[in-house]
């Protein structure tokens, strides 16, 4: 009798663990933000429970790992990075920039780009976090375009629509070209 009320302590012991660390990772997500509005708090929530669905407790000690590595001021930066970008693309759509224009292109690739290295920085290349983060968002577990701006994110889609198969290679070429000068600046 005493071991089934020990056991059953225990559970509800680890069941309010897990939920004060949720909320304290909601916590430092809104503190790392900068902000907490009442959408914030929903969306960090919905974060941080897909986070527990999707990526085990090793997974995410990783990724706090990683976000200590990484730092505030590199997270920071790509942060202003991609609010630069999204700018660009506002102004395109405030000019009636057509999809198929180069300049669209050329904003698809940059987003291409900011992407792969915001999802690089995010799992250091750890093949398990990126399986993961993956799986979540083909189960659409992320909260939708982390927040950027809904006709953003459509305006890219519809440019990336609009890329032909030389585009592609294009772009391919571009980009070993920045990763060429990047090796040589290092």
């Amino acid at each position: 009798m005493l071991g089934l009320q020990a056991a059953r302590l225990r559970e509800r012991i680890a069941e309010e663990q897990a939920v004060l660390e949720r909320v304290e990772r909601v916590a430092a997500m809104l503190r790392d933000a900068g902000r907490a509005s009442l959408d914030d708090l929903v969306e960090a929530i919905r974060l941080v429970t897909a986070t527990d669905r999707y990526f085990t407790p090793s997974q995410r000690r990783r990724l706090e790992q990683r976000k200590e590595t990484v730092g505030t001021a590199a997270i920071a930066r790509t942060r202003a990075r991609w609010s630069a970008l999204v700018a660009e693309v506002r102004d395109a759509l405030a000019a009636g920039t057509d999809p198929a224009d180069p300049q669209a292109r050329r904003l698809v690739d940059q987003w291409d780009r900011l992407r792969d290295e915001t999802v690089a920085g995010f799992t250091g290349g750890d093949a398990g976090l990126q399986a993961s983060l993956q799986t979540m968002w083909r189960d659409s577990e992320l909260p939708p375009h982390f927040g950027l701006p809904e006709e953003v994110v459509a305006f890219i889609a519809r440019a990336r629509g609009t890329r032909t198969e030389d585009d592609h290679a294009e772009s391919a070429d571009r980009d070993a070209d920045t990763d060429a000068d990047e090796r040589r600046r290092r």
